[in-house]
């Protein structure tokens, strides 16, 4: 008698157009993480995001998902606050 083994499948989302912008900034902190500690809560961060197809309103509305704690919260709001400062000055000076 034959038996198989049924695997549980995860359905994963790409990262959502509008969360795009948190996803990035996940990204280049992960980048520049010299905790290694830091690094993994970014990495499982990301997991979460990935798996949440909805737009989140705001950087706040990261908690609710695994993985996303206060300073988490913070450095991303640092990451995006600093971007899109960047992308203002690049379309006011050409």
């Amino acid at each position: 008698m034959l038996k198989f083994k049924m695997k549980k499948r995860v359905r994963r989302f790409p990262t959502s157009a509008p969360n795009a912008s948190i996803s990035a900034a996940i990204e280049a902190i992960r980048e520049k993480a010299e905790d290694a500690g830091l690094e993994e809560r970014l990495s499982r961060c990301q997991e979460a995001l990935s798996k949440y197809p909805l737009k989140i309103p705001t950087v706040d509305g990261c908690k609710i998902l695994r993985g996303f704690n206060d300073e988490v919260v913070r450095k991303i709001k640092v990451r995006v606050l600093h971007s899109s400062m960047l992308n203002r000055n690049k379309t006011f000076f050409g």
